[in-house]
């Protein structure tokens, strides 16, 4: 097993941008310097993973202020789960493309995938990988 602290709040894949130069259109991800950020936080493995694996993805979010009483209790009534944006998916593509040819050899090695988006004091993404042998 693998497992992967990134501190600080969870980032989603942004959307692609395009630019036209003349007759050509080029298209560039506005998320590359926080995928950089995101490897330069981690061991990498000395090879690349090659056998199948399973994903589990923690994200752990600042609770807003909202969630508190004028004591600065958390009040009773404050969720667990966040359920606002970003979206699971966009998270877990910004995980999985900034992970493809730095962890595993490419996104087809795995077979499954476990994540969840919480509210925490302390936030932060979790990244476990669970390598199947066979």
């Amino acid at each position: 097993m693998y497992e992967f602290l990134i501190d600080g709040e969870p980032l989603a894949q942004k959307r692609p941008k395009f630019r036209r130069n003349g007759n050509f259109v080029m298209t560039y991800d506005p998320s590359r310097k926080d995928k950089n950020s995101l490897i330069k936080q981690i061991n990498k493995p000395k090879n690349l993973i090659e056998n199948s694996i399973s994903v589990h993805c923690y994200f752990y979010f600042s609770r807003p202020k909202s969630h508190f009483n004028s004591k600065g209790e958390l009040k009773a009534n404050a969720p667990e789960y966040k359920t606002t944006k970003p979206d699971i998916d966009n998270l877990i593509k910004f995980v999985f493309d900034a992970l493809n040819k730095n962890v595993w050899r490419d996104d087809a090695v795995i077979y499954s995938v476990w994540a969840t988006k919480k509210y925490d004091t302390n936030p932060r993404t979790i990244i476990r990988i669970f390598e199947n042998d066979k």
